[in-house]
């Protein structure tokens, strides 16, 4: 984990070559068309298990930077602070 993307890329290189198969570049591969890593799951060529671990390490990579960027800590606690607000102004 503490390689980053680098080692992310090493270890879930199959992932991220279905990821790069996605008709739109800004897949998020829940229910766009053309996901080649929720066909590759239904197909059975990619566990859903394997690409959840992916998706995890990879939230554990951004909060790790986040932990060290006061600029993006600062970022996100903005972030929440406007969901937050938006919740109670719709009640």
């Amino acid at each position: 984990m503490w390689e980053g993307n680098e080692g992310i890329s090493t270890q879930f290189n199959d992932v991220e070559e279905f990821a790069q198969l996605c008709r739109f570049r800004d897949c998020s591969h829940e229910d766009e068309p053309h996901c080649a890593i929720r066909k590759a799951i239904e197909e059975g060529g990619l566990s859903e298990e394997r690409y959840r671990s992916y998706q995890k390490l990879l939230r554990e990579i951004e909060y790790s930077k986040r932990r060290a960027d006061k600029r993006l800590q600062s970022l996100e606690r903005k972030k929440w602070k406007n969901i937050g607000q938006n919740r109670v102004s719709r009640r």
